[in-house]
């Protein structure tokens, strides 16, 4: 049996990947309506705005964990910017990352330890171009 809904957005739109605040709130990535929504458990909602009708994701990292990674999608960009409150800190934030499966990261690459993802974006001169790599570990 689902749980209750907590919120129905108005209009159109569609909802994709989240991220959880540390006070609870749930932020969603909103396709339409160009932005993120964070619903509060109360029902609540609060939109912030991005460039592109179709935001997919985000998440939260940093010392304070305000640093909140947006990726939109039509545009291919990812945006990096500053929230107003600080995400929930996820297990595998807390201890090496390497340890849990996660991609070690230094300078925006993957360093000799991770795997490599499958696809990646770069974002070159306003123009996302996305390349597949291979299986290896070497950074291009």
């Amino acid at each position: 049996m689902p749980g209750r809904v907590i919120a129905t957005l108005p209009g159109y739109q569609f909802l994709d990947s989240l991220a959880v605040e540390a006070g609870g709130k749930v932020c969603v990535a909103t396709i339409f309506n160009g932005g993120i929504t964070a619903f509060d458990p109360d029902g609540s909602t609060e939109h912030f705005a991005f460039p592109d009708i179709v935001t997919t994701n985000i998440c939260f990292g940093g010392a304070d964990m305000r640093d909140a990674w947006v990726t939109c999608s039509s545009t291919g960009s990812l945006f990096k910017c500053r929230w107003p409150r600080p995400g929930l800190k996820l297990n595998y934030n807390a201890g090496s990352a390497g340890a849990h499966g996660g991609y070690a990261v230094r300078r925006g690459r993957p360093s000799s330890r991770s795997r490599p993802p499958t696809a990646v974006t770069r974002q070159f001169r306003g123009v996302a171009a996305s390349r597949r790599m291979s299986g290896s570990t070497r950074s291009r």
